[in-house]
């Protein structure tokens, strides 16, 4: 995928996880993106595949039972929730880059931006992109700090500590000093920066 322009600058890591349904079983395979939400990445590469869209009472939207793809980036960003994930006010979108088999697509359709809707087995995680500094558009939803009590948190594993207390971490438009040591070229681990 080419990623940039009116999107902006995308970093893209080669998903080296162990996927569930390895694309070497499709008959077909064609690359799309799967816009996320921070809150379930962890899960997602912990488990190898993407959950089908199926069951409202969870919280689910569709209007077809399946994984929901796009092939055009516009789309795919616009599921890709701007949020706030360390406490200093940029907001960060997340993007998987996925294989699928083209030869199982459930439904397609125009409206809305391009949007494939296939079953579990059909899609295979190849890749993720993280977009920095992605505030949200007037009028998109967004989530303005991070919540780790919503963290999807993969089974036998548990929350991981943070790195600071959240209540006590800077804000981005918070005043800060630096404060340079001119004593000692180099700098030491201890000098204040």
């Amino acid at each position: 995928f080419r990623l940039g322009g009116e999107q902006g600058t995308w970093i893209y890591y080669q998903y080296r996880g162990a996927p569930k349904y390895p694309k070497t079983t499709f008959s077909n395979p064609t690359q799309a993106l799967h816009g996320t939400w921070f809150y379930a990445l962890w899960s997602i590469l912990d488990m190898g595949f993407l959950q089908e869209s199926c069951d409202e009472t969870v919280g689910h939207e569709f209007w077809e039972a399946g994984v929901y793809l796009s092939p055009n980036v516009l789309t795919a960003r616009q599921y890709a929730r701007p949020h706030v994930v360390f406490s200093d006010g940029l907001y960060h979108r997340v993007m998987l880059e996925v294989s699928y088999d083209r030869a199982c697509l459930k439904r397609e359709r125009k409206k809305g931006g391009d949007q494939l809707v296939l079953p579990s087995s059909a899609v295979c995680i190849t890749g993720v992109f993280f977009q920095l500094n992605a505030p949200p558009c007037l009028g998109e939803e967004r989530l303005d700090d991070w919540d780790p009590e919503l963290e999807i948190i993969p089974v036998g594993r548990h929350t991981p500590e943070a790195t600071y207390p959240l209540r006590d971490a800077p804000r981005w438009n918070d005043d800060c000093t630096v404060i340079f040591n001119t004593d000692n070229a180099k700098g030491a681990a201890g000098d204040k920066a």
